[in-house]
């Protein structure tokens, strides 16, 4: 997967994950998992209570990145990005000031994420994680 390619997936995912908080806070966000899947890249997600549980997996032994803005852009995209094929994996949030990102604890920022599991396997990297819906000091 190219940039441009990764840059069209994540404005895809950005765009369903917006929604109005009464909407997030809802029974049927909180228990229904959606997904979107492009180029054989799958990122699947579910709102239990205050949290985004995020699953995403893709045919490289490379980093993965999912970002999420409420906003069309990259600029102050929060990303998780991870690398699966090392041990142990490597799992960082990003904020990204475009056209570079930093990991958001180097930018003084209270990181979101707060779980992040994965495995590579067969060719295929799989990162589960878990952050926070809210950003107690959003830039």
């Amino acid at each position: 997967m190219n940039k441009r390619q990764f840059l069209s997936l994540a404005t895809v995912s950005i765009g369903t994950l917006v929604g109005t908080p009464a909407a997030l806070a809802s029974n049927t966000h909180r228990r229904q998992r959606q997904s979107i899947i492009r180029d054989d890249v799958k990122f699947s997600w579910r709102h239990h209570h205050n949290t985004l549980i995020g699953s995403l997996s893709a045919p490289t032994s490379g980093w993965l990145a999912v970002g999420f803005n409420e906003f069309p852009g990259l600029r102050n995209t929060r990303f998780i990005i991870a690398v699966t094929s090392t041990s142990p994996i490597t799992a960082e949030e990003h904020l990204a000031s475009v056209p570079d990102h930093k990991n958001v604890t180097e930018l003084g920022l209270e990181p979101a994420l707060q779980t992040a599991h994965g495995s590579y396997i067969d060719g295929r990297s799989h990162l589960e994680f878990q952050m926070s819906h809210e950003f107690a000091d959003r830039p």
